[in-house]
């Protein structure tokens, strides 16, 4: 059984990390057009290398301080929704051994219970997404857009 393994990026200098499973394509960001009366971490809509995307903003939905340094999108799909994720950094793939994944701490999880696991990077930990509970989370206030 081959190691799962996971995007690992950086928001407000924490790790966070999307198994690839999840994730269609990495890019720079592109200017996302501002939908009217749309949630505040809903940056818009944003043609990306695979089609036009509502582009998420987690520095924003997670209650971190904004920043107007260039970003980066992580595409990501699951099931019928498609969305861009706007990061700071990424760190690239990474090999995750199962028998590393930790349970998310209970004080660390916040009020947005979207977290698989807890692994460490280079000394430092990651904060890996349950993507089917992010979308989960975030799908009653994405647009629909026509494949």
């Amino acid at each position: 059984m081959a190691t799962p393994q996971a995007v690992i990026f950086e928001l407000n200098q924490t790790l966070y990390g999307i198994e690839v499973e999840f994730v269609e394509r990495l890019e720079p960001e592109t200017t996302a057009a501002r939908l009217p009366k749309s949630a505040t971490w809903l940056l818009g809509i944003a043609q990306t290398g695979c089609g036009t995307r509502p582009v998420v903003d987690l520095r924003t939905w997670l209650e971190l301080p904004a920043h107007s340094l260039p970003c980066e999108f992580v595409l990501v799909q699951q099931g019928e929704y498609r969305i861009a994720i706007r990061v700071d950094h990424l760190h690239g793939i990474v090999g995750i051994p199962n028998q590393k994944l930790l349970p998310m701490p209970l004080p660390l999880a916040g009020k947005h219970n979207v977290w698989r696991a807890i692994f460490m990077y280079q000394d430092r930990p990651v904060a890996l997404f349950d993507i089917p509970r992010l979308v989960g989370a975030l799908r009653s206030r994405l647009p629909r857009i026509a494949a």
